[in-house]
């Protein structure tokens, strides 16, 4: 038998010579088959047909990918290609795609859909999908990649924002203009759950970065009860809430405190502290709404053993007015006793006088 290979090309040119047909068949020494009637027109005929057959049968394999413009209708294994499908394969992408077609039975077939870069949508997803015995495609389904599953290792993905997330896994934000924390444009890492199309749960976690010193977890969820995302929610923490918990949060600035809680801070070098000596004021903090709000504070003076009491309240405007003294059941003891001792030396004694006139009321 020859040891070189037998192109397609080699059996036609060979088929105007019996002679040269064998040779290229069989090697030198073979002659023509019987079976072939002795016909080299006919032998020419039969070898044109079935080459002509081939691409139709697998694709064009080996050359340029065949375009069609409906792949559903594919009903022979090769290499195809589709130029713009419009979300079909990919929902919401409209993308180039290549695709490879196995076709098992006149009825049962697989495809895998390569997502083609190109200048309308830069998409790199495998997707595949099967057709059933009653010649039913199935949904496409994409193939997990270190981007769907939300880059796990070593970073999270990045993504311009947590709407177009549909995929469980890691992301990251770098700028979110307020969306999630009102007011606060900082980075995030998104933990997103996805659980079919409709259900889905979000965790948001400020990211410190130079934008801004955000901080906080939010979550939000999606699901069939609720038209689009629901509103993101932030998780309570110590801040949050003043701490009434273990400790008080200590603070540098009593005034900016907008936050409901126990604070304390140093009496002398703390901002809107009431008093400057020695020792820690601790802070009761109110907050009725972003202007109103109203502090007690309590002093704890470390030199002279004792303790005193303030208080002061914003106004409308959420200006902080002045603080004021709250007296103690010790002050109240102490002034009663020295009005009764007034009074009664009043009572007991009267004060001589020379000149009534010069008496003032």
């Amino acid at each position: 038998m020859a040891t070189t290979p037998v192109t397609a090309q080699a059996l036609i040119d060979a088929a105007t010579d019996a002679e040269t047909l064998d040779t290229v068949i069989n090697g030198p020494n073979a002659t023509v088959n019987p079976r072939h009637g002795g016909s080299i027109s006919s032998l020419r005929k039969v070898l044109q047909d079935a080459i002509n057959l081939v691409p139709g049968l697998i694709g064009v394999m080996g050359q340029v990918a065949t375009l069609v413009t409906n792949i559903n209708t594919i009903n022979t294994s090769g290499i195809y290609r589709v130029n713009l499908d419009p979300g079909t394969i990919e929902t919401g992408v409209t993308n180039n795609y290549l695709i490879l077609h196995i076709q098992n039975t006149t009825t049962h077939a697989s495809q895998l859909a390569f997502a083609n870069h190109n200048a309308t949508n830069d998409s790199d997803r495998v997707f595949f999908r099967v057709r059933d015995a009653a010649n039913t495609w199935g949904i496409w389904k994409k193939l997990l990649t270190d981007i769907d599953i939300g880059k796990f290792f070593p970073d999270a993905y990045l993504v311009a924002n947590a709407d177009v997330i549909n995929s469980s896994g890691i992301f990251r934000i770098t700028s979110d203009p307020g969306t999630i924390d009102p007011g606060v444009t900082t980075a995030y890492f998104i933990l997103n759950f996805r659980y079919g199309v409709n259900f889905t749960a979000q965790i948001a976690i400020a990211n410190h970065s130079t934008i801004n010193n955000g901080d906080g977890i939010f979550w939000r969820l999606h699901d069939n009860n609720i038209v689009g995302w629901g509103a993101w929610k932030k998780l309570a923490t110590a801040a949050d809430f003043g701490a009434f918990g273990p400790q008080s949060i200590v603070s540098s600035d009593f005034n900016s405190i907008n936050k409901s809680g126990a604070y304390y801070g140093i009496a002398q070098t703390t901002e809107g502290s009431p008093y400057n000596g020695s020792g820690y004021v601790h802070i009761f903090h109110s907050q009725s709404n972003t202007l109103r709000s109203s502090q007690t504070a309590i002093w704890i003076n470390t030199t002279l053993s004792k303790s005193e009491y303030a208080y002061r309240a914003r106004d409308f405007n959420g200006i902080w007015q002045g603080w004021e003294n709250a007296s103690t059941q010790s002050d109240l003891t102490l002034a009663i006793s020295n009005f009764s001792s007034s009074l009664g030396l009043f009572l007991n004694e009267a004060t001589q006088v020379d000149n009534f006139d010069t008496l003032v009321s």
